[in-house]
C-alpha cells in the first residue's frame, strides 16, 4: 500500500515539476503540515487541485525560490453590479423564446 501511495504522490508532484524526495524531505523538515502518505495519495488521485494548494504551501514554508518568484494567478478581484456587467457586454439581455428559435433554426 505504501509504495502504492508514493507513486501516486510522486506522479502528483512530477506534474508540478517536483521531486517526490524533495517534496517528503521539506513536507516533513521545514513545514507545519502533517499530512501522511496515505492522505496526499488519495489527495493526488481525487481532488488535484487540493493537492496542488498543499503542494504550493509546503513550496511557500520551504522557502523554495521557485515559487517565491511567481506572481499571483489572480491579480485583482472587483465584483460587478448587475447593471454595470450589463453595459459593459458581460451579460446578455434576455430574448423571447421566439427570437431564441429563430436563431437556432437560422429563421430571419
Amino acid at each position: 500500500m505504501r509504495r502504492g501511495w508514493i507513486s501516486q504522490i510522486n506522479a502528483a508532484v512530477r506534474e508540478h515539476g517536483f521531486t517526490y524526495s524533495r517534496f517528503a524531505n521539506c513536507l516533513v523538515k521545514k513545514s507545519n503540515l502533517e499530512l501522511d502518505r496515505k492522505i496526499l495519495g488519495s489527495l493526488a488521485l481525487t481532488e488535484p487541485f487540493t493537492f496542488k494548494a498543499v503542494l504550493d504551501e509546503v513550496k511557500m514554508q520551504a522557502g523554495v525560490e521557485e515559487v517565491m518568484k511567481r506572481k499571483p494567478m489572480i491579480v485583482a478581484q472587483s465584483a460587478v453590479s448587475f447593471p454595470e456587467a450589463m453595459s459593459k457586454g458581460l451579460l446578455m439581455p434576455r430574448t423571447r423564446p421566439e427570437h431564441i428559435k429563430a436563431i437556432l433554426n437560422d429563421e430571419p
